[in-house]
C-alpha cells in the first residue's frame, strides 16, 4: 500500500523550482519520481507504506531481515504448508527490532524455531509490515533536500541530456 503523503508538497517544489505563476506548470511528477528513485537508493520507505514480503522457505539462522529501512512495525508471519493450509505464527514466538535508523528485523525468542512443516513450493513464507516516518516533517533535512533538488534538475532537463559531445 503505497504512501498517502509525499515528501514535499507542491507548493515547496514550486518555490525550490521558482514556477510560481507560470502557466500549466506541474512539478509533481518529477517531484513523485525524485521521491521514489531516492527511496530506491536509500532502501527506505519514506513515509507510511505497508508492504508484504515473501521468502522460499524459513531462513537457517534465528532472523528475517526487513528489507525496508525506518520499520514501524511488523503486521504478521504467515506461512503456507504443502496442502497449501495457512498458519500465522504468534507473536509470542518472535520479537522485533524496529532498527531504529537501520533496517529493522524479526527474531526469535530465546527457545524457539522455525516452524518444521512442509511448506508449499511457491512464496511459502508472507511478512507483512509497515515501515515509513508518519510525517513529512519527521524525515532528515538531507532526504528533502535531495528530492527537491533530483527533483527540479529533472523539472529544468525535461528533455535528455548529453554529456561529452561538442557540436560545431
Amino acid at each position: 500500500t503505497p504512501a498517502t503523503l509525499q515528501p514535499l508538497t507542491q507548493a515547496e517544489m514550486e518555490a525550490h523550482c521558482r514556477t510560481f505563476g507560470a502557466d500549466n506548470v506541474d512539478v509533481l511528477p518529477y517531484l513523485y519520481a525524485a521521491a521514489e528513485h531516492i527511496e530506491t537508493i536509500t532502501g527506505r520507505a519514506f513515509l507510511t507504506q505497508t508492504w508484504r514480503g515473501y521468502l522460499d522457505c524459513f531462513p537457517w539462522s534465528d532472523e528475517i531481515q526487513i528489507p525496508k529501512g525506518w520499520l514501524a512495525s511488523v503486521t504478521h508471519v504467515k506461512y503456507w504448508g504443502a496442502d497449501d493450509t495457512e498458519y500465522t505464527l504468534p507473536t509470542t514466538e518472535y520479537a522485533v527490532d524496529l532498527g531504529g535508523d537501520s533496517f529493522g528485523r524479526i527474531k526469535l525468542k530465546y527457545n524457539k524455531t522455525w516452524p518444521s512443516v512442509t511448506l508449499r513450493t511457491l512464496n511459502p513464507v508472507e511478512v507483512q509490515f509497515v515501515a515509513g516516518k508518519t510525517t513529512a516533517g519527521d524525515l532528515p533535512h538531507a532526504i528533502r533536500q535531495a528530492i527537491r533538488l533530483l527533483g527540479a534538475s529533472w523539472y529544468e532537463h525535461r528533455e535528455e541530456v548529453v554529456l561529452g559531445s561538442s557540436a560545431a
